[in-house]
């Protein structure tokens, strides 16, 4: 019997298959490329509204609103599919807390407090944070339309559905190297009262709340100018100060000390520790958090020695290791979480 016409019926229909299934392949490779630039489009977001978080606000309020308007900005500057991403809207984005005991796996749709974070009081160890999810799925319109195919279109798939999400947090630092801190301490209201200032201001040692804070040696009770020097020049890369940690409050310095900040720092920039109000001299204070300060002036002759300079908001310092705690100003890099 001849079976010679149906075997080029199968071998017709296996074609047609095989043909099929690498259209399809090929219109899965083009999907997992897109959702690529997708991902890249939310991780950007997500990164640069985190970081818009503590922007340009005072020391005790996270920025939301400037949060989400800047994430909502940086993903419009992307594209995926072709297609701009210029009509992507604030309804895909989130700003809240992140509680770090959350992983990716566990982590629920929304984050802490999205409806109203300023109304939300965080516990310990969560943290500020935005949530980014671009998409192309049926039913969306523009860049948000699915994703068309190519190929598959023969085996009646017309589109294919992807989208990508991101989880960026802002954290203030909690441990700062010796060598990344300036040895002053200043108190709390004197920072609050301070922070937005744009003209250089005194720091001048025994001042406190009026005018400034004091020399600190940190850790340690030595008061000899030589350890001093030590601190002011950064020598000390292995030892470090944690929000939490009591530092010792000198009685005052000599002049020498201004000038080896004079020969060696104006135009530095590094954390200052804040401590409570009316902290006492010659004891120790508990660290609160942390302040970027850079040097413009110094004076150091005369009865009134001073350091002169103004706060930094914004400033980064990659050595500072992060990981909660009140946003004082001081930031943390933005970190991706999920």
């Amino acid at each position: 019997m001849d079976q010679s016409g149906s075997i080029a019926v199968f071998s017709a229909i296996a074609m047609l298959m095989l043909l099929s299934f690498a259209a399809l392949a090929l219109d899965i490779g083009h999907l997992v490329s897109v959702k690529g630039e997708l991902q890249k489009a939310a991780d950007a977001g997500a990164l640069a509204g985190a970081r818009a978080l503590a922007l340009p606000k005072g020391i005790t309020d996270w920025n939301w609103a400037n949060g989400k308007a800047t994430a909502v900005s940086t993903v419009q500057k992307n594209s995926a599919d072709g297609r701009s991403l210029a009509d992507f809207t604030d309804a895909n984005v989130q700003a809240g807390y992140w509680d770090l005991s959350w992983t990716p796996g566990n982590a629920p749709a929304n984050l802490l407090g999205y409806d109203n974070p300023a109304a939300f009081v965080p516990a310990s160890g969560q943290v500020a944070a935005v949530k980014v999810t671009v998409q192309e799925i049926q039913g969306g319109s523009g860049s948000s339309a699915p994703v068309a195919t190519n190929f598959a279109s023969v085996m009646g798939i017309t589109s294919l559905n992807t989208k990508a999400s991101a989880v960026a947090m802002m954290s203030p630092p909690t441990t700062i190297p010796y060598s990344d801190t300036w040895p002053f301490a200043l108190p709390y209201t004197w920072v609050h009262n301070h922070w937005t200032d744009t003209t250089p201001f005194a720091v001048a040692a025994n001042q406190h709340v009026d005018s400034g804070g004091q020399w600190t040696s940190f850790k340690s009770q030595e008061n000899g100018a030589n350890y001093i020097d030590g601190l002011i020049l950064g020598t000390d890369t292995t030892d470090s100060i944690s929000v939490g940690d009591k530092i010792y409050i000198q009685n005052g310095e000599r002049a020498s000390i201004y000038n080896t900040v004079y020969k060696n720092c104006i135009g530095q920039t590094r954390y200052i520790p804040v401590v409570p109000d009316n902290f006492p001299d010659g004891a120790y204070s508990e660290v609160k958090a942390y302040v970027p300060f850079e040097i413009t002036e110094v004076i150091g002759s005369g009865n009134n020695p001073t350091v002169i300079g103004h706060f930094v908001p914004g400033w980064i310092d990659p050595h500072a290791k992060g990981g909660g705690g009140k946003n004082f100003g001081d930031l943390m890099p933005p970190k991706l979480v999920n």
